[in-house]
């Protein structure tokens, strides 16, 4: 038993010094960061794109529905494709419709090529939110355990001061099962 009560958990036994600790505490937080900050994989983003630019490029086929029927039913005169865009925004709307239409994949493909060489060079790590969510739930678990077996080490410990951003659950003792329950573990961003 430690001097407030709180047994001494074997994952405190087990672990190490309160340096040691502190040491896993400080890797597992940069690693959350570090999975915080990984981004999302090119595939995902260039599909998104895709979609971006299918929604733009409804103009480009909203024309060319409107030239079918020009030549299907034109009789009198001979119209001009401009006479669809009354506005100054329409016919910018068009223009990046038609040029997207032409150069989009092009430019999907570019990107992709150089986020994945930049990926390369940096050693960059890339997740699927689904990926990201399983790995920051391992990490903030792995996390509340060490920082319970801190806290008590501290507790344990006459003289031994708490690091200014312990996690309260952990101080207070929750149990890891009720803080995930109740999302204790970390306080993240």
């Amino acid at each position: 038993m430690t001097n407030n009560s709180k047994p001494l958990t074997v994952a405190a036994q087990a672990v190490g010094s309160l340096s040691e600790i502190r040491m896993q505490i400080s890797d597992i937080q940069a690693e959350i960061a570090a999975v915080h900050a990984a981004p999302l994989p090119v595939g995902i983003i260039a599909d998104g794109i895709r979609r971006s630019i299918g929604d733009l490029t409804a103009a480009k086929t909203e024309t060319e529905t409107r030239l079918d029927g020009i030549f299907a039913n034109s009789t009198g005169h001979i119209p001009t494709i401009i006479a669809s865009a009354h506005t100054a925004d329409a016919l910018a709307k068009l223009a990046v419709s038609l040029v997207l239409a032409e150069v989009g994949e092009k430019l999907i493909a570019e990107a992709v090529a150089r986020a994945e060489i930049d990926d390369l060079a940096t050693g960059r790590v890339r997740l699927d939110p689904i990926e990201k969510a399983e790995r920051l739930a391992g990490l903030s678990a792995a996390l509340y355990d060490a920082e319970l077996a801190e806290e008590a080490i501290v507790t344990a410990t006459p003289g031994e001061s708490r690091r200014p951003d312990a996690n309260a659950a952990a101080v207070l003792g929750i149990p890891a099962d009720v803080a995930a329950r109740h999302a204790f573990f970390i306080n993240v961003e």
